[in-house]
This record gives structure tokens, C-alpha cells and sequence, in this order.
């Protein structure tokens, strides 16, 4: 009987050994396949992987050729859109792309959106081979790139108004009134605020923090633009009040220039002598039908004002009105009916408004920390601010 147990008990053993072996090649070979598919995957997957990086630095490499061309013919611009578009497919062959391949589409726009100063530069890549895709079904792909640049000088040869105060919390240029006409670029390291009716502006307006309009029936020739912070134009670089030495007229007291007797040509006092006249303190003007070819600097304020004024600033600076004083209040304050002034009005260091009526016609710019413009019917003609040197251009998308 003991013998039987031991026998039934070896044959139970020598059973369930074999399923376990049986059981455990079947588990092998599940593990085996499984990890063959895993594989597969896995392989798949470094291979996606690998065609990705593959296309991400040819997008790369594309869009640094988009924006290298764009700059370069943004340079041409706005005189000559053909040179711009040499320019930018020059560009292109310099940097692997070369614009006759039929797997390389470019399209140049040498007046985006219909600015003469804006470029659009798309470029393609096409028929771009994967590597290890292939072995998934994928064969080939496009790949694009594209760049907008406009040129920034482009606005900088002439300038009717510059605001010089870069804080955004500010407003630069001030404009309201009526019919007022700006031929040159108005523009402020601040805010640009338009209220008002009826004004014109040509070429354009441009801000560094923001354009705020208001009133009604204004006319844009350009969209206005953000071009951030400009520096000073380099013409009034330098300019102090010890710039306007020797000076012809002097006066160390605060003056009111019609009750003097030694600086007009005629009795009625409406000729100025000619010169350039320097004040230590304030000086103040007012009568009508003046005339007189001089430049005013003054450390104080200055306060012109009557109608039908004809002054043309005397300095070799250009410089018809002058003052070094950082206010309060506007420090250069003009107001004046009809007639005409030319020159370029400079506060470095304060504000100036302008209040002009009845078609006052002022032929030059206003530079200052702010301007404000008012009146009805005035016209600023701007006039050349800035040494032409190499074009200043910016991608902008």
C-alpha cells in the first residue's frame, strides 16, 4: 500500500513538471512575440522621431534663409522693388537655396498688404525625403518658411513732428483741432493721441507704445506703425544752448521783446533785425505782421504769439526756435493766425505746443519731450532731420 502512495505521488510530480514545462514554452513564446512587436513599434517610432528632427532643422535652416532674404530686400526698399527682389534671391543661393531648383518655390512680395516700405519672403522646400519614414508608407514632404520685413529709415528722412519722451505712460504727440495737414512722419517714443476732424497725415504716423484716435475724418496715407524708440535725429545731436554762441543779441533779464526799441528795423516794429538772439531767461513776442529772419534760444521759456508772422530761422543750424528749460508747462508756446514760419523747433528737455489758425503754414519740424498741435487749418511741412546712412530695416512677422 506504501508503495502505491510513493508510485501515485512520483507519477503526480513527473505530470505536473511536464505542464509547468508546457506552460512556461507557451509564456516564452507569448514573451517572444510580444517583445518582437514592441520592437517593431520601437523602431517605428525612433524612426518618426528621427525624420521629425530631420524636418525641424530644415524648418530651421529655411526660416533663417526667410528672414536673412526679407531684411536683405527690405534694404531696397521702398525705391526699388525689383532690386528687392534680386536681393532676396541672392539671399537665398548664398544660404543652400537656390531659387531656379523646381523643388524650391519662393514668393517675394515687395509691397506687402500694399506698403511700399513692407516684404514677404515664403520659401519651400519641397519633396523633402523621409529617411525611415519610408519604411511606415511615408515618402516625402513640404516644408515652408516665411518673413515679413519692412525698412524702418524709410520713415525717418522726414519729420514733421518727433517726440522724444519714452514713457509709455505719456503721451508724446497730442493732436486735436481741426484740419491740420502734416506732410512728414509724426512720431513719439510714447503715445500717439489724434482727436479732432479733418486731419492729414502724410507719409505717415508712427509710436513706440501706442496710437490712440479719436474725433473723426482723419486721413491716413500709411497704416500707422509700432517702430519702438527712435534716437533723437542725428542733426540736433549736440545742440545746447551754448551751441547758438556768438550770439548777436543777448538779454540776461526776462524780455518782452516789443518793448524794446534796439532790435527793430522800423518804427511800427514789426521788422526784426536779423540774428540770432539768446535768452538767459523767458522771452515773450506777441504783435502781428512780423517779420525776421532769426533763431531764439532761450534757458527759459518762449512765448510767441498774433497773426500773420513771416520768421525764418537765421542759425546754421536750422533753428528758428530753441529752449533748454525742462518747464513746467509747455516751454516753447506759439500761437498764430495766418502767415508763415520756417525753421525747426527744438525743446530737449520740455514741451512745446503749437496753436495754429487760418492756414498757418510752418515749414519744418517740432522736436521736443511732447508736442501738442491745435488750431484750425494749420500745415507743418517737415523738413530733413536725418543724415542718410545705411538703411535701418526689421523683421516685423
Amino acid at each position: 500500500m506504501q508503495h502505491r502512495v510513493q508510485t501515485g505521488i512520483a507519477r503526480w510530480r513527473d505530470v505536473d513538471l511536464m505542464t509547468r514545462l508546457r506552460r512556461g514554452a507557451g509564456e516564452s513564446g507569448q514573451t517572444v512575440i510580444m517583445f518582437a512587436v514592441s520592437l517593431v513599434a520601437m523602431l517605428g517610432f525612433m524612426a518618426i522621431v528621427v525624420d521629425v528632427a530631420v524636418i525641424f532643422e530644415e524648418r530651421r535652416q529655411l526660416q533663417n534663409a526667410a528672414d536673412g532674404a526679407a531684411l536683405a530686400a527690405a534694404r531696397e526698399l521702398p525705391g526699388s522693388p525689383s532690386d528687392a527682389l534680386v536681393a532676396a534671391r541672392s539671399y537665398l543661393l548664398q544660404n543652400g537655396y537656390d531659387t531656379t531648383d523646381p523643388d524650391v518655390a519662393v514668393a517675394i512680395d515687395a509691397s506687402y498688404l500694399g506698403d511700399p516700405e513692407d516684404v514677404e519672403v515664403v520659401v519651400t522646400q519641397q519633396n523633402l525625403q523621409y529617411l525611415f519614414g519610408r519604411v511606415l508608407g511615408l515618402g516625402s514632404t513640404d516644408v515652408s518658411a516665411r518673413a515679413v520685413a519692412e525698412i524702418v529709415s524709410a520713415y525717418e528722412d522726414d519729420y514733421a513732428i518727433f517726440a522724444i519722451d519714452e514713457s509709455c505712460g505719456a503721451v508724446g504727440v497730442d493732436i486735436h483741432g481741426s484740419l491740420a495737414t502734416f506732410n512728414g512722419t509724426v512720431h513719439s517714443n510714447s503715445n500717439v493721441q489724434v482727436g479732432g476732424t479733418d486731419h492729414t497725415f502724410d507719409p505717415s504716423v508712427t509710436y513706440a507704445c501706442d496710437f490712440l484716435e479719436g474725433g473723426s475724418g482723419h486721413t491716413y496715407q500709411r497704416e500707422q506703425k509700432s517702430t519702438g524708440d527712435r534716437d533723437v535725429p542725428p542733426a540736433l545731436d549736440g545742440i545746447t544752448y551754448a551751441s547758438f554762441a556768438p550770439c548777436d543779441f543777448s538779454f540776461s533779464a526776462p524780455v518782452n521783446l516789443k518793448s524794446r526799441n534796439d532790435i527793430w528795423q522800423d518804427a511800427a516794429k514789426t521788422i526784426l533785425m536779423d540774428g540770432t538772439y539768446c535768452f538767459e531767461k523767458t522771452v515773450t513776442l506777441i504783435g502781428d505782421d512780423i517779420v525776421g529772419n532769426v533763431t531764439f534760444a532761450a534757458l527759459g521759456s518762449i512765448d510767441i504769439s498774433g497773426s500773420d508772422h513771416n520768421l525764418t530761422a537765421y542759425h546754421s543750424s536750422g533753428i528758428l526756435f530753441y529752449s533748454e528749460s525742462s518747464g513746467p508747462g509747455n516751454v516753447i508756446d506759439l500761437a498764430g493766425a495766418g502767415g508763415a514760419w520756417s525753421g525747426i523747433i527744438y525743446a530737449p528737455n520740455g514741451d512745446v505746443k503749437i496753436n495754429g489758425q487760418s492756414n498757418l503754414n510752418f515749414a519744418g519740424s517740432a522736436v521736443a519731450q511732447s508736442v501738442t498741435v491745435a488750431g484750425n487749418g494749420m500745415t507743418i511741412n517737415s523738413s530733413n532731420l536725418v543724415n542718410n546712412g545705411n538703411p535701418v530695416v526689421r523683421l516685423i512677422e
